[in-house]
């Protein structure tokens, strides 16, 4: 793979796979804003909102087609409950709409959302159906007396029906998820629009705040750690904030700004940097825009503390910060708190029913912040077997939220295609194996180098522990995976799939065994691998070999007398368990003049084999302890058992 499409592109594709139409099925796809509208008098106006909001803000807006024309219809569930998946309501409240059976069934379905989901955030837009937009204020008692005049002027129903409604409308008003008014006294022409998508902006962060509030206590605990090193010298300091997409080091700097910020004379949060980089022409825009800021200084001053956030450690080193700090996972209390109060709306113990997934989730996500409010916020109000399918999909390394995928991605985007692959192929094969094994494997077929593994560290793409083993988060693993679905789909040249993939040692069975089953495969139109490389087996297990595993449907594992005695068979034996438990890979054994259970409990010449093995090389108790599970696995697995042929 010597070229990658951008993460943009990958989504595109990802999109144009699915439904072209919204309301066919709705839950298909996750939504940021509901948009609600009458369709008699506001669809223009309406619509002007839909495109700024979903093509140039890029959210995910729902869009009802099947509302327009239609009249007075029913609104279907499926559409109704897409409202509670969504952070910001906005409801263009114009003359008809109180006079829609269709709207006041979408407005009452967002009351009971934004006061018993514990956070659906209400955007009202006022808007009178002659393009003028009366200066009325933004505040609840405003949107109360707009509502209410429209009503009385437009609508005939009940003075029971009116208290109803009008009570929905005091609801939202007193919630502390309203978002106030738009207010367009003095907009003319598309600048309207601007307030819309700024509006539903801050509603959005606003909504991702609240989500935040119950990330307390390892927040403070960082902090606190951060301002200690501030006060270190009254001279100018620089302070970087170092870690991986989704591990909360903005929630910390803004907790950090607001905490000490009071205390400096001028101050300044600039957040998305990137975004503006990359959209404004890099560093002297930047610097401009800083600039424009007035009692923003041109030189740090006395006392002057600047703090950076950033997932690429060698930019910090090369810009000579004082400190670098590095932000940590949560721990496994925090993160069952935070998982909880996002999926349930509370921090103690998940709903009954749901204990044993809310452990597997919070486990899988390791302490990732982004990841277990993302996941809590997609499960929320779902039943059990929805959540059993979402775990299912991260089984197999998948994303059920494209938002934590666009976070990762991020990272990978940044690297050379070089260090793309290294990356991919470590993510794939060499997780938690030793990096000089790494570096000795990989510089077979690519220079990689101890920089480039360095660099993926200091991009927050890998970790290497105290035992000197790579160490990937499983997030980034599934995004690697996803990653590769997507180029594979983009090529024309596929790689070529195997039918089976043969795991043998060589001197034991390639002359006896080996090449009767080789031909017995072939000449059955069974496609397989058999490696015939000459390097001597029981070294290092090539790259290659590793992909070809990954492009197998079946695997067969000659285990023969010598077998446990080669690193190379343990190797590719690691990985075909790997790839049978996550990706349902047919795993078959032959015992080659063994008995299964010398095998399951490595005993016996087999047994002997595999100790003489662990006595002459290197290996952490780790490693060990994963060959003896696999090897306990595949004794204890069904296959055919060949003795004395």
């Amino acid at each position: 793979m010597s070229s990658f499409t951008s993460s943009s592109k990958r989504r595109e594709k990802l999109k144009s796979t699915a439904s072209s139409t919204t309301t066919t099925n709705p839950k298909r796809k996750r939504y940021n804003v509901y948009l609600s509208f009458c369709d008699e008098d506001a669809t223009y106006f309406a619509t002007e909102i839909y495109w700024a909001l979903s093509i140039k803000a890029r959210f995910n807006v729902f869009w009802d087609d099947e509302k327009l024309g239609s009249g007075n219809r029913e609104i279907p569930t499926s559409v109704l409950n897409v409202i509670g998946d969504c952070k910001v309501a906005v409801i263009v409240f114009s003359r008809n709409y109180v006079n829609s059976r269709s709207c006041i069934q979408e407005f009452e379905k967002i009351t009971e959302c934004c006061l018993t989901t514990g956070g659906l955030i209400v955007l009202p837009v006022l808007y009178d159906g002659l393009n003028n937009y009366s200066a009325i204020g933004t505040s609840g008692e405003a949107f109360h007396d707009f509502v209410h005049r429209i009503w009385i002027k437009e609508n005939e129903s009940s003075s029971e029906e009116e208290d109803k409604f009008m009570s929905w409308v005091a609801a939202i008003t007193k919630a502390t998820t309203y978002s106030g008014l738009i207010d367009f006294a003095d907009s003319y022409g598309r600048e309207y629009i601007k307030d819309v998508v700024e509006s539903v902006t801050r509603a959005v962060k606003k909504k991702r705040d609240l989500l935040g509030v119950f990330y307390t206590v390892s927040v403070k605990s960082s902090v606190q750690d951060v301002i200690q090193l501030l006060k270190q010298s009254r001279s100018p300091l620089l302070l970087g904030i170092w870690g991986m997409a989704g591990i909360g080091k903005s929630t910390i700097a803004e907790a950090i700004y607001n905490r000490i910020g009071p205390y400096f004379e001028h101050k300044y949060l600039l957040d998305n940097v990137r975004e503006f980089w990359k959209r404004d022409g890099g560093p002297v825009s930047l610097q401009k825009k800083l600039l424009s800021y007035r009692g923003i200084p041109t030189e740090m001053q006395i006392g002057s503390k600047i703090i950076i956030t950033t997932r690429d450690r060698h930019l910090l080193k090369e810009h000579g910060v004082d400190h670098i700090y590095t932000v940590k996972e949560l721990e496994e209390r925090e993160s069952i708190e935070l998982f909880n109060q996002c999926a349930f709306s509370q921090a103690t113990t998940p709903q009954e029913g749901f204990g044993e997934l809310s452990r597997q989730l919070v486990t899988y996500s390791r302490g990732l912040p982004f990841a277990l409010k993302a996941l809590g916020g997609f499960l929320h109000g779902k039943e059990v077997l929805e959540w059993k399918s979402v775990w299912s999909s991260l089984e197999r390394f998948s994303f059920p939220d494209q938002e934590v995928l666009q976070a990762l991605e991020t990272s990978f985007d940044d690297l050379s295609d070089e260090e793309k692959q290294i990356f991919l192929d470590i993510a794939c094969f060499f997780n938690g194996m030793d990096k000089n094994d790494v570096l000795h494997t990989l510089n077979r077929s690519t220079q990689c180098t101890d920089l480039q593994i360095s660099l993926l560290e200091d991009k927050s793409l890998l970790a290497i522990d105290e035992n000197n083993k790579l160490q990937m988060h499983v997030l980034l693993q599934a995004m690697a995976k996803y990653i590769i679905k997507m180029e594979s789909s983009n090529k024309t040249d596929q790689p070529k799939m195997y039918d089976v993939f043969l795991s043998f040692r060589g001197e034991d069975s390639r002359v006896k065994f080996m090449s009767h089953l080789y031909s017995s495969l072939q000449n059955a139109g069974i496609h397989a691998f058999r490696d015939d490389n000459e390097i001597q087996r029981g070294d290092q297990i090539s790259i290659s070999l590793l992909r070809a595993i990954g492009q197998s449907r079946i695997s067969i594992i000659i285990l023969s007398t010598n077998y446990a005695n080669s690193r190379w068979c343990m190797l590719e034996l690691v990985k075909i368990m790997e790839i049978g438990r996550t990706r349902g890979m047919v795993v078959m054994p032959v015992f080659y003049d063994v008995n299964p259970s010398e095998v399951r409990h490595q005993d016996g010449q087999f047994g002997k084999a595999f100790k003489d093995l662990i006595s002459k090389i290197s290996v952490d108790e780790s490693t060990k302890s994963h060959w003896r599970r696999d090897l306990i696995d595949i004794g204890g697995t069904a296959g055919f058992v060949l003795v004395d042929s």
